[in-house]
């Protein structure tokens, strides 16, 4: 029997090159075995219980062994010995390992997807669902890995599929009571590849079901019209000092005064840069490293 708490490795979630079905696979099967064992013997007919605690129909078996043929096929487990055609002995040192990034979720979160009444592939809709949850942040607070709040085009990437299809998965998910998703008609600050600044609708926040009163509390909490116009003040502020910093890379004069006041907002401008960049990483994420601004344009003025 699989373990009742899942971790699932946040790469495997993300690799495209493996399909949703040997993804899923791989997850039963690497919650099944132990560090100090790397033989077992696995069927069709088990990974089928174990997704769906029930006995599997023909096309569910096929689905089984399309995944379990494409780990083999790939040498990310590989056969011992193959009993029947649906049975085998299996080696599994190439995934038997323990993830620095994991996905922590139980064997009944995947039973209630795999068990959903729906015509969209189960395979494709838990792998979204595992994608989901390894964007919840994971922190020291009391709601480390029970809330997500990254934005619906962050994600869609991470899963590889558009957003009107997570728009779909999402609605599945909800409908059935196993996500929850909390929104606000609030703003909130955003960052682009460049730095440029701008204000952008307040991001869906998403938890588990059971978690949604923490969704709710989140975007109470940091989704206000105080806090929008905080942000739009701060957000001008930086921009400010962002244009005049410009202005000076191509030849401006400041005095004295005024250029110590851009020199501690670019600083702050950089801080803020590294510091989303360092919680990404910290996520389990592989953001590319911000292109910070350099202050050698204040050395003339000798701010130190």
């Amino acid at each position: 029997m699989i373990k009742g708490k899942m971790l699932i490795d946040k790469n495997k979630c993300y690799d495209r090159d493996m399909g949703d079905e040997a993804f899923i696979v791989y997850c039963i099967l690497r919650s099944s075995v132990y560090q100090r064992d790397n033989i077992y013997h696995r069927s069709v007919a088990y990974f089928g219980y174990e997704l769906y605690e029930r006995v599997i129909t023909k096309t569910e078996e096929s689905l089984i062994c399309k995944g379990l043929k494409e780990l083999i096929d790939k040498e990310i487990v590989s056969v011992v010995c193959k009993l029947t055609d649906t049975e085998y002995i299996l080696d599994v040192t190439n995934i038997n390992y323990t993830s620095k990034f994991f996905v922590n979720l139980t064997t009944s979160d995947v039973r209630k997807v795999m068990n959903i009444d729906t015509k969209v592939n189960k395979f494709t809709l838990l792998r979204y669902y595992i994608t989901l949850l390894s964007t919840f942040k994971i922190d020291k607070s009391a709601t480390s890995g029970k809330i997500g709040y990254m934005s619906q085009s962050y994600i869609k990437d991470l899963a590889g599929i558009s957003i009107p299809t997570m728009n779909k998965y999402n609605e599945i998910l909800e409908k059935n009571k196993i996500i929850f998703v909390s929104k606000s008609s609030d703003h909130e600050e955003y960052y682009d590849n460049s730095g440029n600044h701008r204000l952008i609708k307040f991001r869906n926040v998403y938890s588990r079901y059971e978690d949604r009163d923490l969704a709710d509390s989140y975007v109470c909490n940091y989704s206000t019209l105080n806090f929008s116009a905080n942000v739009e003040s701060k957000t001008n502020k930086s921009r400010k000092y962002v244009q005049m910093y410009n202005a000076m890379l191509k030849g401006k004069e400041y005095d004295k005064d005024t250029a110590a006041e851009i020199y501690k907002g670019i600083i702050a401008w950089n801080e803020d840069k590294k510091k989303k960049y360092e919680d990404q990483i910290a996520q389990g994420y592989f953001p590319s490293e911000p292109q910070y601004k350099d202050l050698s344009v204040f050395d003339k003025y000798k701010l130190d």
